[in-house]
C-alpha cells in the first residue's frame, strides 16, 4: 500500500450659472461612477495578481518551494537558494520562503563545517580571477609630445620625464619594483605635479605586495592623488578598484572599475575584473554585459567566457550559459572545469546524453578530480545505465576512498539497483566517515530496512532525526514501519509531523492513506491518497488504494471510476479488473463483469485470486 521512500469647490473655485450648475451636476455623477468602476477594476486585478490568478502565481510558487526543497536535500544549496531567493524577489514578506531560507543557510553552514577537511576534492565552481593585475593598457608607454617652441632646456626636461616613466615602465612589467619606483621618484622629483608619475607610483606599491597593508596605503595615496593632478586618468582609478578588491569593500571596487572603463573603453582587463566584482555582489546581469564587453575587445579571452556562463546560470538563463562554457572550452579544451559546468547545465536541460560526453571530457582532462566522476555517475543513474554508473562511482572511490560523498553515492546506486548487502557497507563507511549529515544515518537505515533489520533501521532513523527534527524522510519511513507492525497511532505521530513539514509530499499523503485504511478511518484515507494521486498521476498502487478506500465508504460510482483510470495506465493490473468486477455484480452488471473475470484467466491463468475469481463466475 505503500513504497519505502528514499534517498505566497475648492475655496477660490468660482460661481457658476444655473445651466452650468446643472450640467456639473450631471456630469459629476458620470465621473465618480467611472472613477469608481477605474478603482475596482485596479482593485481587483491587484488582488488577481496576488491570488495568482495571472500567470499561475502560487502553483509556480509552490513548484518553486518543492523544487528547492528537493535540491536542499540533495545538498544542492545555491541551487536551492537561487529558487528560494525567486520567491521572495515576488513577496518578500513570504514566511514559509523565509523560514526555508534560513533553513537552506543553516544546513550549508552545517555541511561546509562537517566536511572540513574530509571531503576537500568536491567540486565548487567560483569565478575564474586573473592572476596578472598589469594589463596590456597599462603597460603602454605615454605619449608625451616635446614641442619644438620651447627652449632647449625645456626640451631636455621633457625628454628626461619621457624616459624615466619609460624604464620605469618597462622595470615595472619586469616585476623590478624597486627600479621602478626610483624611476617615478625622479619624475617627481623633476615635475612634482606629474599624474603619470604619481599613478605609476600607486600601481608599482601594489604590484609589489598586495596583501601588505603598508603596500595598499602607498598605493592608494599616490593614486588619489594622481586623480588630483589629472581626473581623466584610468590607470589610478584602476589601482583603486583593486586596493577596495582585495579589502572586500567591492561597491567602492565597483565604483572604481565602472570608472576606469568609462576613461579607457578598450581596456578588456577592466572589463573583466569589473565583471568579477558584480558577479560578487550579486549582480549577475551587469556582470554579463561587462563580460560580453570585456569578450568583445578580446575574443581569445578564455576566462571571460567561463564567467559569463556562470552569470548566465545564476540568471537561469541555461542555453545562454552552455553556449559561452563551449565558447570557453573552443579557447581552452583541456578546461575541465567548463566541462564539468556543461554537463550539469545538459542534465539540468534533461538532456543527458550531452551531459554525459560533457562530465566524461572533464573526467578525460583531470582524471584525479574524484566529484567529476560522481557527477558522471549520477547521469548514468539518469539515463539508467546502472553498471556505467557502478564503474564511475568506483573510480572516484578509489581517487578518494574515505569519501563520505562517494560512499554515499555508491550505497544509494547499491540500493536502487537492489543490492542490499553490497550498498550496506558503503554506508557505514559515509556515516562512520561523518555522523553529522543527516543524509547518512538515513541511508544506513534504508539499507537497513531493505535486508530486514527493523530495530536497526529504526536505530538509524532516529539519528537522522536527531540530526534534523525537520529531515521528513526519515519520519516517513518510520511512520511506514509502525504502519506494517500495525502501530498505527505511532505511525500517526511520524507521518503528522512529516506532513506539517512537507504537505505537498506524494510519500507522506500516500503512506497517511495507508494509516487510515489500516485504521479503517475512510474519510481521511480518501482525503489523503486523494492527494497522493494528485501529486503523482502515474502511480496506480495510491489510485488502487484510493479505490478500496471509496468502495469501504459505500462510494461505489467513484471507485468504479478509479479502478476504470488504473486500467486506462495500466491494463495488466489484475486487482483493479477484480475489485471493478465484484462493483458491477453489486450494482447487477454481471454480463460486463464476466467480462472482466473471464478477462483475467486469459490474461493471467496463474493469478493469485484464481479461486475467487471462480467463484464469482460459477455465482453468475
Amino acid at each position: 500500500m505503500r513504497q519505502t521512500q528514499q534517498p505566497a469647490k475648492t475655496s477660490g473655485q468660482r460661481a457658476v450659472g444655473k445651466n452650468a450648475q446643472e450640467k456639473q451636476r450631471g456630469i459629476m455623477p458620470v465621473i465618480l461612477i467611472v472613477a469608481g468602476v477605474i478603482l475596482f477594476l485596479l482593485l481587483l486585478a491587484g488582488t488577481l495578481a496576488l491570488l495568482g490568478v495571472f500567470g499561475g502565481g502560487d502553483k509556480n510558487r509552490d513548484n518553486m518551494l518543492r523544487l528547492a526543497r528537493d535540491y536542499l536535500n540533495n545538498n544542492d544549496f545555491d541551487r536551492a537558494l537561487d529558487l528560494v531567493d525567486k520567491v521572495l524577489m515576488e513577496n518578500f514578506e513570504d514566511q514559509e520562503a523565509q523560514d526555508l531560507k534560513k533553513e537552506i543557510l543553516d544546513r550549508k553552514r552545517e555541511w561546509e563545517l562537517a566536511n572540513k577537511g574530509q571531503d576537500n576534492k568536491t567540486t565548487y565552481v567560483t569565478i575564474m580571477p586573473d592572476d596578472s593585475r598589469i594589463t596590456d593598457s597599462y603597460t603602454r608607454r605615454p605619449q608625451i609630445d616635446i614641442p619644438q617652441n620651447v627652449s632647449t632646456a625645456e626640451q631636455e626636461r621633457l625628454r628626461k620625464i619621457r624616459d624615466l616613466l619609460n624604464k620605469g615602465i618597462d622595470d615595472l612589467g619586469n616585476k623590478q619594483y624597486d627600479q621602478a619606483r626610483n624611476s617615478f621618484e625622479d619624475v617627481l622629483k623633476i615635475d612634482p605635479k606629474s599624474a603619470e608619475a604619481h599613478a605609476r607610483l600607486g600601481q608599482t606599491w601594489l604590484e609589489k605586495d598586495p596583501a601588505n597593508k603598508d603596500n595598499l596605503e602607498k598605493a592608494k595615496n599616490y593614486s588619489l592623488q594622481a586623480i588630483e593632478e589629472d581626473p581623466k586618468l584610468a590607470l589610478p582609478h584602476y589601482t583603486l578598484a583593486q586596493i577596495y578588491e582585495q579589502n572586500k569593500q567591492y561597491d567602492n571596487a565597483e565604483t572604481e572599475y565602472r570608472e576606469a572603463t568609462r576613461l579607457d573603453p578598450q581596456d578588456y582587463m577592466a572589463l573583466y575584473r569589473l565583471g568579477n566584482i558584480q558577479y560578487r555582489l550579486g549582480k549577475y546581469a551587469d556582470a554579463s554585459r561587462s563580460y560580453a564587453s570585456c569578450i568583445k575587445l578580446n575574443s581569445k579571452f578564455q576566462p571571460a567566457f567561463f564567467n559569463r556562463g556562470l552569470a548566465h546560470q545564476k540568471l537561469a538563463e541555461r542555453d545562454a550559459a552552455i553556449q559561452s562554457f563551449n565558447g570557453s572550452v573552443s579557447l581552452k579544451p583541456e578546461d575541465s572545469k567548463s566541462y564539468y559546468m556543461l554537463g550539469t547545465l545538459y542534465q539540468d536541460k534533461g538532456d543527458i546524453s550531452s551531459a554525459i560526453n560533457a562530465f566524461k571530457n572533464a573526467t578525460l582532462y583531470d582524471p584525479q578530480n574524484a566529484s567529476y566522476f560522481l557527477k558522471l555517475g549520477t547521469a548514468y543513474i539518469a539515463a539508467r545505465r546502472y553498471s556505467e554508473a557502478e564503474t564511475a562511482y568506483l573510480s572516484a572511490l578509489k581517487l578518494d576512498g574515505g569519501s563520505a560523498e562517494a560512499n554515499y553515492n555508491m550505497a544509494k546506486l547499491k540500493i536502487d539497483m537492489g543490492k542490499y548487502s553490497e550498498a550496506l557497507s558503503f554506508a557505514e563507511a559515509a556515516y562512520l566517515k561523518n555522523m553529522t549529515v543527516r543524509e547518512y544515518p538515513y541511508l544506513l537505515g534504508l539499507a537497513y530496512e531493505k535486508l530486514g533489520q527493523r530495530d536497526k533501521a529504526i536505530q538509524h532513523y532516529n539519528k537522522a532525526i536527531e540530526i534534523d527534527a525537520r529531515f521528513s524522510l526519515p519520519l516517513i519511513n518510520l511512520g511506514n514501519l509502525y504502519d506494517t507492525a500495525g502501530m498505527y497511532d505511532d505511525a500517526l505521530s511520524l507521518l503528522s509531523k512529516a506532513y506539517n513539514l512537507d504537505p505537498n509530499s506524494y510519500q507522506v499523503n500516500n503512506s497517511l492513506g495507508s494509516v487510515y485504511m489500516h485504521k479503517k478511518v475512510y474519510t481521511e484515507a480518501i482525503k489523503y491518497l486523494g492527494k497522493a494521486v494528485s501529486l503523482q498521476p502515474g502511480d496506480t498502487m495510491a489510485r488502487y488504494n484510493l479505490g478500496l478506500a471509496y468502495m469501504e465508504s459505500g462510494k461505489d460510482f467513484e471507485a468504479k471510476k478509479t479502478f476504470s483510470e488504473i486500467l486506462s495506465i495500466n491494463a495488466n493490473f489484475w486487482d483493479a479488473y477484480y475489485q471493478y468486477a465484484q462493483l458491477l455484480i453489486k450494482e447487477g452488471d454481471n454480463a460486463n463483469a464476466k467480462k472482466l473475470l473471464n478477462e483475467i484467466i486469459a490474461k493471467n491463468p496463474t493469478y493469485e485470486k484464481r479461486a475467487e475469481v471462480d467463484a464469482l463466475l460459477r455465482g453468475m
